[in-house]
């Protein structure tokens, strides 16, 4: 009998835990939403905003997910019934001071099942099908695959650059310049050792800290074109309602 394990198998949907970043401060969004409800749980349409992520991830057959909170991170649990879709096993982290994107992660580490995971984050909405990221993650052999997003201006947002193979060679701060390009979608599919660069920090970033770190070490991209919102403005947060329902949800 083989005991070896061939890591280039994913995981089945069922196994494979799902974490979703929704501890940020949202403070953009108080004007809007107020104080006491964390940006996540904004009303779009009369449910949650964190309700179409979870919709999203148990439409395509993962059924594991991890909550990594900080900021009224009591307003989760007692909301539970009210955006968690049937079927859905939720976990939560805390933290117990704000430690970045990539400090969240690390934070939530011990509550994760699966090597691979992946990692959402709670304030933005992207199509993206997990199953073929996961596969496409698994034939690079990468340390860390990001799901990048194909926009028509890219002046708002940083850009990243991969070569044809998806190998990421280079991000790039924001240019201003109003034109197409490829930025970070918020969508990743990461392995425990990703974090090792930050395993020991108080606070780091995902997007600063660790991804760069990998450039030419096993950074891989996934190539999304696809509608995408952000919440974390008064006037994204606005639209929200319009592109979920142009997106197809009733």
């Amino acid at each position: 009998m083989n005991d070896l394990i061939d890591i280039r198998v994913p995981p089945r949907h069922e196994d494979l835990d799902v974490m979703l970043l929704v501890g940020g401060l949202g403070t953009r969004l108080r004007s809007v939403i107020g104080e006491h409800t964390p940006k996540p749980l904004a009303l779009v349409r009369g449910r949650p905003f964190l309700w179409y992520l979870l919709r999203t991830v148990a439409d395509q057959g993962f059924r594991h997910v991890i909550l990594a909170t900080s900021h009224l991170s009591e307003s989760f649990q007692t909301d539970l019934q009210s955006y968690v879709p049937d079927g859905l096993d939720v976990r939560f982290s805390f933290e117990t001071s704000p430690r970045g994107t990539g400090g969240a992660i690390v934070e939530g580490l011990p509550t994760v099942n699966t090597d691979p995971f992946i990692v959402m984050n709670g304030d933005s909405f992207i199509k993206v099908s997990l199953d073929a990221m996961l596969k496409a993650h698994h034939a690079a052999g990468a340390v860390a695959t990001v799901a990048l997003l194909e926009v028509p201006n890219v002046a708002r947002y940083g850009t990243v650059l991969a070569e044809k193979d998806g190998s990421i060679t280079a991000f790039q701060e924001k240019s201003g310049l109003e034109e197409p390009g490829w930025i970070n979608g918020g969508v990743y599919v990461l392995s425990k050792a990703a974090l090792d660069p930050v395993a020991t920090e108080q606070t780091s970033s995902i997007e600063k800290d660790v991804f760069p770190y990998w450039v030419g070490k096993g950074l891989h991209s996934f190539k999304v074109q696809s509608p995408f919102i952000d919440i974390g403005l008064p006037e994204t947060y606005e639209a929200a309602g319009r592109f979920f329902e142009d997106c197809g949800y009733a």
